[in-house]
């Protein structure tokens, strides 16, 4: 593991008092983060030394931070570790799954959706689910822009358009205005600007995205071994999708390419709730 991907994969913990806003356990929780904190420290220390070590306690930290996440400490900083220490395991796909709970917390953090982007091409996967239906298309055009900077770039364009318009109003729009096609622009800059956030913003409450972190997995017709395959081939670990109906032990799942069908619940992570909770 080079010193690069170490820097890139750094551990964002939360302060105490994050954690211990919610109930008398959080003294529990916390020592269970930082616990498993201490052991991805040790990990990145020994990885050049003794990767086969390293990689031993990669995985003990990322069980250590799934346990802080099951006792309640589920905040979208828990779950980036959480990341990080499965893709520095050995587990792209866990920790994709990881990631995509992070941004439904968190959405647009930028660290995040970095990473997120590097542990999908460690399963030369270049995007996420929904690729194939015309909102996924949609959503593509602006894909490789951080969700940051398109709020940044929104709230300049708002704040000049109205700076514009009051101006406009204090001179009563005298005559000639040079600014007056301008507003016009920024005007329609916004709104495409801001159509992009209300479309994410729309996928994030109506979408639940998950991953299959199992080899080779069949997707059947129906919620049952018993179903047939849905189509020929397997689904490779790593492929991510969207859940379309959930039913005990299995998911009904669309994938990138639009095909669907069933998958032990076993076999897949879900980024479920906003709020964090499992």
């Amino acid at each position: 593991m080079t010193r690069a991907l170490i820097i890139v994969f750094a551990l964002a913990l939360p302060a105490p008092s994050a954690l211990a806003a919610d109930s008398a356990p959080s003294d529990a929780r916390l020592e269970l983060a930082l616990g498993a904190q201490a052991e991805y420290d040790s990990a990145v220390a020994l990885s050049t030394t003794d990767p086969e070590k390293a990689s031993a306690l990669f995985l003990d930290s990322a069980r250590g931070f799934q346990r802080a996440i099951d006792s309640g400490a589920a905040t979208a900083a828990i779950y980036y570790n959480l990341g990080n220490a499965w893709v520095q395991a050995g587990e792209p796909a866990r920790g994709v799954g990881a990631y995509l709970h992070a941004l439904r917390i968190a959405p647009g953090h930028s660290e995040t959706e970095a990473n997120l982007a590097h542990a999908r091409t460690l399963l030369r996967a270049a995007s996420g689910p929904n690729d194939a239906t015309a909102l996924g298309r949609m959503t593509g055009l602006w894909q490789g822009i951080p969700r940051e900077t398109r709020v940044i770039v929104a709230t300049t364009l708002w704040i000049a358009l109205w700076f514009g318009i009051l101006a406009g109003a204090w001179i009563r729009w005298r005559r000639p205005i040079p600014w007056r096609s301008g507003l016009v622009f920024v005007g329609i800059a916004w709104t495409l600007v801001a159509l992009t956030l209300a479309v994410d913003e729309y996928r994030l409450r109506s979408e639940v995205p998950g991953v299959v972190v199992a080899r080779d997995v069949i997707v059947r017709k129906g919620n049952g071994d018993g179903f047939a395959p849905a189509f020929t081939q397997s689904v490779p670990v790593g492929s991510e999708f969207t859940l379309v109906e959930e039913r005990p032990g299995w998911y009904s799942i669309r994938l990138a390419d639009g095909q669907a069908g069933w998958v032990r619940a076993s076999d897949a992570v879900l980024a479920r709730e906003r709020d964090g909770a499992s």
